[in-house]
């Protein structure tokens, strides 16, 4: 006696999916909650203080040779702000990318954060 079971007649499939898709949506809304708030968000100028590049090898890739690893360069920047006659430093860009494939592509965003540079600190 055969019996065939079919994955997609399962009722629980179409849970699994209706819970997927809710919890999606939730993220979904969570972040438009987020970015419709951050106009209001108290902001103050700061001072882009050190940026630069590193290289970090990919440890998820686990490779016999070294010619296979991933390469990633992480743009890193440091500002400082002022809240009240104190001061603070800061590492957070928001939701600006900071990891990339090539060099190239890290220093041409890099570009954007050069020490000195006035910047928005929303707190």
């Amino acid at each position: 006696m055969d019996i065939e079971v079919r994955f997609s007649d399962s009722p629980w499939t179409k849970y699994a999916i209706v819970i997927a898709v809710l919890i999606g949506a939730y993220f979904i809304y969570q972040d438009h909650k987020i970015a419709k708030a951050s106009p209001s968000w108290p902001e103050v100028s700061g001072v882009i203080i050190e940026s630069h590049i590193t290289e970090k090898v990919d440890d998820s890739v686990q490779k016999p040779s070294s010619f296979f690893a991933r390469r990633v360069y992480i743009l890193n920047v440091k500002y400082r702000y002022e809240v009240n006659q104190i001061r603070f430093a800061g590492t957070k860009i928001g939701k600006y990318k900071t990891q990339f494939s090539t060099e190239a592509t890290a220093a041409e965003a890099l570009r954007e954060f050069v020490a000195g540079t006035e910047i928005k600190v929303f707190l």
